[in-house]
């Protein structure tokens, strides 16, 4: 048998039939664990108090110190 035929043979898969890797799904799961820590880190800004944080999450638009 030639080489390429023994392997089809050997795993019951063609070459051309494999699973090709789904990017599009990796970089969602990556964005998404990114966001949830950044999301993380902002509640423990919040929850230890800091002024930043929390005058930034404070302001509303439109709104004007006088």
């Amino acid at each position: 048998m030639a080489p390429a035929r023994l392997s089809t043979f050997l795993t019951g898969v063609e070459d051309d039939k494999l699973a090709k890797p789904n990017y599009q799904y990796e970089k969602r799961q990556k964005e998404m664990a990114k966001k949830k820590k950044q999301d993380e880190k902002r509640q423990r800004k919040l929850e230890k108090g800091d002024p930043e944080a929390n005058a930034v999450s404070d302001r509303t638009p439109g709104a004007s110190k006088r």
